[in-house]
């Protein structure tokens, strides 16, 4: 799920502003006269204090500026910077072009910390260690602790109707499958991209082969006997594993010490994942391509996470040590998209290029207590949305837009 935010004032002057989080923009819409049953706090202070800052503040804070009761506007989110447009003192239009990009990246090469690029952990944050002086990210993977997550959210939910990818460099300094002799079979160490709250569950075993579910990552599985197998692997919503053979595979060792560079892409439109492997000097030494079987459901992941299972429920078992770095991660276009607003006959009315698969709700609040869903036309081609208020506009309201995934 979603939220569009953010404000822009239409005192009798008709002087707009428009607040971008980092979730996306909005508008708040006042009537001529409407601002004077706000608390004053002066619009030249509040635009000049707005521009020092470049809101480092908490989202609320500003709202507490502006006089807005901040519970009811995106409470508990940090906006990223304020811009501010200069309209005509006449404009009956605000709008504000958050880009129509067809996707997005992000790419986390280790020179920062990546817990201020939103990065988490989950489980043992020991198995975790960012290396400021190499730029890395070492990483164990070790089966006997705890499921353990090192992950950063999306902000979105994925389905087999978008298309991902991601791209890292991976060298694994040591590793060992069936390490536990009660487990002597090959286990995996993983990169990909899961549902967090069924992944952080006490349920969720990924070595049961019963009690996964959402699961689409790059999987690695030490040789003990048949032979070291890279495995690109989607499990479903009803925990699924997708499987349609042995191509779906491939039996190749990375050897320890050997630096790899690993590519996985997800594609909509051909349903299939395709995973390329490479050593440093290019040299490609696993190149699949896995579809989705005609029986598999869906999948529904909203984070990308180095994950180190647990061997709970499994027969085999694994120690491993390495490092990640240049980890590039491509994601679909945000589900709302060069946002516009404007009055049209007294009515609010905003238009959008949203996503496929998405549902969209005109959602006002006016008492500043409670947020609901504000009775509109909606109108869709192709990616274009058009949501107009039923209802004459409101003398103040704050309007955004509600994107949810079904």
């Amino acid at each position: 799920m979603r939220f569009i935010g953010g404000c822009s004032r239409l005192p009798s002057d008709r002087f707009p502003f428009i607040l971008r989080t980092t979730e996306g923009e909005g508008f708040f819409v006042c009537k001529a006269g409407a601002l004077e049953r706000r608390p004053a706090c002066g619009i030249g202070n509040e635009r000049y204090a707005m521009q020092r800052t470049r809101l480092q503040r908490a989202l609320t804070s500003v709202l507490a500026c502006l006089g807005f009761a901040p519970a009811a506007c995106l409470a508990g989110q940090d906006a990223s910077g304020v811009i501010l447009p200069s309209f005509d003192s006449a404009a009956q239009v605000i709008a504000a072009q958050a880009g129509a990009r067809e996707s997005k990246i992000w790419d986390t090469d280790f020179t920062i910390n990546p817990a201020e690029l939103g990065w988490r952990t989950h489980g043992d944050s020991t198995l975790f260690n960012w290396n400021p002086t190499a730029s890395q990210l070492e990483v164990a993977w070790d089966s006997s602790r705890p499921n353990s997550y090192f992950f950063r959210p999306l902000g979105d939910i994925l389905t087999r109707h978008e298309d991902f990818s991601v791209r890292f460099d991976l060298r694994l300094d040591q590793v060992e499958a069936g390490i536990n002799p009660d487990k002597p079979f090959a286990f995996e160490l993983a990169l990909g991209w899961l549902n967090m709250a069924q992944a952080t569950a006490d349920t969720f075993r990924r070595g049961s082969g019963t009690e996964t579910y959402n699961v689409v990552e790059f999987a690695y599985f030490p040789d003990t006997g048949f032979g070291a197998t890279l495995w690109p692997t989607a499990i479903s919503s009803n925990g699924m594993f997708n499987y349609n053979g042995p191509s779906d595979y491939a039996v190749r060792e990375l050897v320890p010490g050997t630096p790899y560079h690993v590519e996985m892409a997800y594609s909509a439109l051909s349903q299939t994942i395709e995973l390329r492997v490479r050593e440093s000097d290019g040299t490609l030494i696993a190149s699949l391509s896995t579809a989705l079987h005609p029986s598999f459901t869906d999948f529904r992941v909203d984070a990308f996470a180095i994950a180190s299972y647990s061997d709970a429920g499994a027969q085999g078992s694994l120690v491993a040590h390495g490092i990640i770095d240049r980890l590039q991660i491509e994601l679909p276009a945000p589900p709302v998209r060069g946002l516009q607003g404007a009055f049209r006959d007294e009515r609010w009315e905003v238009r959008f290029n949203g996503r496929a698969g998405w549902t969209y709700t005109l959602e006002k609040c006016v008492s500043w207590d409670q947020w609901e869903a504000a009775p509109s036309d909606q109108q869709r081609e192709g990616d274009l949305v058009v949501l107009r208020e039923a209802a004459s506009a409101s003398p103040a309201a704050f309007y955004r837009i509600r994107a949810e995934h079904p």
